[in-house]
């Protein structure tokens, strides 16, 4: 059982890079990053766990208008 207050942090942030190649198509790169950070933490089978996290992604594609 974990303690009975907590201290939360959670962030995001995202953005979008494009470039139209036409009026149809275009080039894109979507970048979002997030954060959870607390200090509460729990304990199953005698382990104690962290639930915070940092995520990353980046994402390259094509978009089309069709």
């Amino acid at each position: 059982m974990g303690p009975p207050t907590r201290d939360d942090v959670v962030g995001a942030v995202q953005a979008e890079i494009r470039y139209n190649l036409r009026d149809w198509l275009a080039t894109v790169v979507d970048y979002s990053f997030a954060e959870v950070s607390t200090d509460y933490r729990y304990t199953v089978e005698g382990m104690v766990t962290n639930p915070s996290y940092v995520r990353q992604e980046v994402l390259l594609g094509i978009r089309a208008a069709l």
